[in-house]
């Protein structure tokens, strides 16, 4: 897979993360928290989940910076109370991914392992 594939695909979940954001504001703040069962109980906490998951799967895989197991963003999932808390820390994590994925070089490519 060539850089450009990738750019494009992780632009893509950029705007389709955005897309569920805006989804979300239509929506009552208790139906965002309510649990619903699922694996990190709301809609809030599952956003959360991906986002962190993000954060950790570049900062360890692509930068080399250590899992750090005791930082679980979900565990602190209420000091998110609104959309606008989520936006931001989505915009955070974009920063993140797509500052790390432009700047790859196709030499780079070959030696991650997926």
């Amino acid at each position: 897979m060539d850089k450009e594939t990738i750019v494009e695909f992780y632009r893509y979940n950029s705007r389709v993360r955005k897309k569920y954001l805006d989804a979300m504001e239509r929506l009552p703040w208790e139906e965002i928290i309510k649990d619903r069962g699922a694996s990190f109980e709301s809609i809030r906490n599952v956003f959360l989940h991906t986002l962190d998951a993000y954060r950790r799967w570049f900062q360890a895989v692509i930068k080399g910076i250590p899992y750090q197991r005791d930082y679980y963003l979900t565990s602190t999932a209420e000091n998110y109370k609104s959309v606008d808390d989520l936006r931001s820390f989505e915009n955070e994590i974009d920063s993140l991914v797509m500052g790390i994925v432009e700047a790859l070089h196709d030499e780079d490519l070959s030696s991650l392992r997926f």
